[in-house]
């Protein structure tokens, strides 16, 4: 019969089951119909992202700005999301928002130390340049001791210090160990006296600008260097010879000590004319690959009567992409230790040919992205070299160098600048940092 009556065990049995479709249920309720949830709103907000950042690299700015403001609303735990947004909206004369976006991600986060510069950043756009520099000085505290160290943190200290025109001897000698520890980092032959950061950054500038068929751009400031190089190299050799005659004359005789340092001369000596060398060789190849055959002859005779071996020196040039990221090193490096140099008022002549260099490096890498030269295993996110950041740090770069003119009392060149600026897509009153 259909109706008969189960045993207790199966009764037992049936509850147990319903049991178990009621723990089901409930983790269902509270938890995988929430995850999902949030998990698809996240992943929606995340689409909405990729399509601001089309937008704002397009110049549609405000649609941008309305796209990633829904993006945050739509995944409210999306701490980096809340960053990005945040940056955009400094850049853009919203930095009261952005501070909000950013006090929200410090406060849930277990290590702030991104969210505290980009507050730093922000307090800045504000003008709140003495708060922004207590910031970035307390993002230190997250820093292990071999990041504390490291040159791009030392250039990040020196140049929230200048612009807040505050501890500026301290600003100078980070900015100074910073450029100190990267050119004996980049320098590829005698690391013992590295050729400077300015010169270093000059050459890679001008070979990058020969790979973009724009030698042009940098082989009048590369030969402006050469002339230079070779009049204080012969002003150098001609103070050692002296020396030496004075001392090789002299009844005296020479010290352990004394000894010691003429060959120190000597080995500075050498270094300077394989500095010139280089430069030199760098020069020939750009006069050989647009068909000045004549100058790479003369180029490469005054090489072999310094001494050194064309061939050789040209073989020993890094690749592209290594020259690329010695543009970008330098260049900022180079804007910082300027920047030092214009808060404190004194060597604003310097302080213009460091942003001369620094400008003329950005200038060719946003050249770059045109061409194959960033098109690498090494970059597999394309992001190394993002043309918005170049772009940025061009008009940055060009806004110092525009307000050491005017401290020069040189508007017009400054108006070049300026000019430049608005056609980079930024206001020439814009803030810049």
């Amino acid at each position: 019969m259909s109706n008969q009556i189960q045993p207790a065990s199966a009764k037992r049995s049936s509850g147990s089951d319903w049991g178990k479709y009621l723990v089901i249920l409930v983790f269902l309720a509270l938890v995988v119909i929430p995850v999902g949830y949030y998990g698809f709103n996240s992943e929606f907000a995340r689409w909405k992202a990729a399509r601001a950042e089309l937008l704002y690299d397009a110049g549609e700015i405000e649609q941008s700005l309305e796209l990633m403001q829904r993006s945050v609303e739509q995944a409210p735990h999306n701490q980096d999301l809340k960053l990005s947004f945040a940056y955009k909206l400094m850049r853009h004369g919203q930095a009261e928002r952005a501070l909000e976006l950013i006090d929200e991600v410090i406060d849930y986060s277990t290590n702030p130390r991104e969210s505290i510069e980009a507050k730093a950043q922000c307090l800045m756009y504000l003008g709140r340049a003495q708060e922004s520099l207590t910031y970035i000085k307390s993002a230190s505290d997250y820093l292990d001791t071999s990041q504390y160290q490291q040159p791009i943190r030392l250039n990040t200290m020196a140049y929230y210090r200048a612009l807040a025109k505050k501890e500026l001897v301290q600003a100078n000698e980070d900015i100074s160990k910073s450029i100190r520890m990267t050119q004996e980092l980049t320098w590829w032959l005698d690391s013992r006296l590295p050729m400077s950061l300015a010169d270093q950054t000059l050459l890679a500038t001008a070979v990058v600008a020969l790979g973009v068929d724009q030698s042009e751009l940098a082989v009048g400031k590369l030969s402006e260097r050469i002339d230079e190089m070779r009049l204080q190299n012969q002003q150098y050799q001609e103070l050692v010879s002296r020396e030496v005659y004075f001392l090789m004359s002299s009844d005296t005789s020479l010290d352990a000590s004394r000894q010691s340092e003429l060959k120190i001369q000597q080995y500075q000596m050498h270094a300077k004319q394989q500095f010139l060398a280089v430069l030199l060789v760098v020069r020939s190849f750009i006069h050989q690959e647009t068909g000045k055959q004549r100058e790479c002859d003369l180029d490469r005779l005054e090489i072999d009567a310094l001494g050194f071996d064309a061939d050789e020196l040209l073989a020993g040039i890094p690749d592209d992409w290594q020259l690329m990221s010695i543009m970008t090193n330098g260049g900022q490096f180079l804007d910082t230790d300027a920047m030092v140099k214009i808060a404190t008022g004194r060597k604003l002549e310097e302080a213009i040919a460091e942003l001369d260099t620094s400008v003329l490096a950005f200038t060719v890498l946003s050249l770059t992205g045109q061409g194959s030269l960033r098109n690498t295993l090494r970059d597999e996110s394309g992001q190394s070299f993002d043309e918005r950041d170049i772009r940025h740090s061009e008009a940055v770069i060009r806004s110092h160098r525009a307000q050491a003119k005017i401290q020069l009392g040189l508007p017009i060149e400054a108006e070049q600048d300026l000019q430049r600026i608005e056609e980079l897509g930024f206001r020439r009153d814009e803030k810049l940092f």
